[in-house]
């Protein structure tokens, strides 16, 4: 494609009949016959590798601000290459989301669970998002909630190659703020709720809000779905054009709200009223928490068309979604074990709101919280623990490049008089409230959930606390083996 053809608002003087054959904003990703977009980045700017770019092969240059290039490389300057950069990717993919459906999913809490449950709204759905990228049963991985512009359009493209009939997309702050959706066609956009989280890359809680707006400000929604329960709802019910449906959903508010539900230790039985008559969902899903969820999953289906049984029984054979309030048995002394991704105040605390309503016992949770991430959030995550726990145990989250026992004292400055139990090795800390819990207690590790790293001092090292929880029960089975046959 020339370049004229793909980014017509931004071509260098002369070289509008160059040839295109891919385009790029990593200089070690151009080949011959790229065009390269040179970005402002958070940690690295892209107008700094222009010159790798060319010396790669890059046919030319679209940068956000003016550079000086020998004349022999074409340069075209817009303030809005971010933008272009999606838009040309999905012209040279052939706007794979023109063809099959893309509901996008934002929010603070929720986008995993939700964007899980759209997916088994559709024939054939595939996910994108924080478990990795495809269909739900066989997922790729994925370093990023929410791909760059690029490989989202590479990854739609293939997604349609392979007869996929729906997507379930998260939409992170982050790539609402950096335009990684620019090119993409979406049908609708849900959005879960709002409470502080990545201010350290936002600056304030203004911006952070202004970001997750996007999704719902986008041209082209067939239909939008709101927490009418959030604060902020009227703020993001403001964002939609008019003239798009909007489907509002609550436990007690809304069009599509709870009638009756139950939530015990094996799921959640759920009876939500609609303007369409009541759709009935018998989930795997675990937790309060999960009412929501399901609340949103089922007027996004009935905003697809779906009729209500139908909206019901497809939520209904949804499967439990990883590191998601996932059940992971029993201790041999009879406490329950739960994982969760929970890593901010408010999720927190709706997750061990939902535990603690399907324990008998003592609640216990384990958790820490990410270095050089949201400082703020330590002592307040410390104190919903604190409130909600009978034991707690703090440990290391991805410390990164901090002192883990640095985070955990701030943790611990938010927990009054409580006495927590501090192990900054996560695996030891996991161990001890497994070993510790009695018959009828629980135990939430929390803020990983199905990640498998851990990010220790400048290193990525394997770690995985639903593998930690199975070695640890395997453990227990093979010594109880050994006892027996001796």
């Amino acid at each position: 494609m020339r370049w004229e053809q793909l980014v017509p608002e931004a071509v260098a003087e002369g070289a509008g009949w160059l040839p295109v054959e891919a385009v790029a904003a990593d200089s070690r990703a151009v080949r011959p016959g790229t065009l390269f977009f040179a970005l402002q980045g958070t940690t690295a700017d892209g107008h700094d590798y222009i010159g790798e770019a060319i010396a790669a092969g890059a046919v030319g240059v679209v940068a956000e601000r003016a550079v000086d290039l020998p004349p022999e490389a074409p340069l075209a300057v817009h303030p809005g290459a971010r933008r272009l950069l999606g838009e040309a990717a999905a012209r040279l993919a052939d706007h794979p989301s023109r063809d099959l459906p893309v509901v996008g999913v934002t929010g603070t809490n929720g986008k995993t669970t939700l964007a899980w449950l759209l997916a088994a709204l559709f024939d054939d759905g595939a996910v994108i998002g924080t478990l990795g990228w495809g269909r739900p049963d066989a997922l790729h991985p994925s370093g990023e909630t929410t791909p760059d512009a690029v490989t989202l359009q590479e990854r739609l493209g293939y997604l349609r190659t392979e007869g996929v009939t729906g997507v379930a997309m998260e939409a992170s702050s982050h790539a609402l703020d950096q335009e990684r959706l620019a090119g993409t066609t979406l049908t609708g956009a849900v959005w879960t709720n709002l409470t502080p989280e990545h201010l350290d890359y936002h600056g304030d809680l203004g911006a952070y809000r202004a970001a997750k707006r996007r999704l719902l400000e986008r041209p082209g929604l067939s239909f939008a779905v709101i927490n009418a329960e959030d604060p902020a709802s009227g703020d993001f019910a403001a964002a939609v054009a008019p003239g798009v449906p909007l489907w509002r959903y609550g436990l007690e508010v809304g069009g599509v709200r709870m009638e009756q539900a139950e939530c015990g230790p094996e799921g959640i039985r759920l009876r939500a009223a609609t303007p369409r008559g009541e759709v009935a969902v018998r989930s795997a899903l675990v937790g309060r928490v999960n009412l929501s969820n399901l609340l949103a999953a089922v007027a996004a289906g009935l905003a697809l068309g779906l009729e209500p049984a139908e909206v019901g029984r497809r939520l209904s054979v949804a499967p439990p979604v990883p590191g998601r309030m996932e059940n992971l048995g029993t201790t041999p002394r009879g406490a329950r074990i739960w994982v969760d991704y929970a890593h901010t105040a408010d999720a927190l605390e709706r997750t061990l709101e939902g535990a603690r309503e399907l324990t008998e016992g003592s609640l216990w949770c384990v958790f820490g919280c990410g270095g050089e991430r949201d400082t703020e959030k330590r002592p307040a995550m410390g104190a919903v623990a604190a409130r909600l726990c009978q034991e707690v145990v703090l440990t290391s989250d991805n410390p990164r490049g901090e002192d883990p026992e640095g985070i955990i004292a701030a943790i611990r400055a938010g927990m009054g008089e409580s006495e927590p139990v501090a192990i900054p090795d996560r695996g030891a800390a996991i161990e001890h409230a497994l070993e510790a819990a009695g018959a009828g207690d629980a135990v939430v590790i929390a803020g990983k959930g199905h990640e498998r790293e851990q990010e220790l001092a400048g290193h990525r090292i394997p770690f995985s606390d639903r593998e930690a929880v199975r070695h640890w029960l395997a453990s227990f089975r093979e010594a109880a083996g050994h006892d027996e046959s001796g």
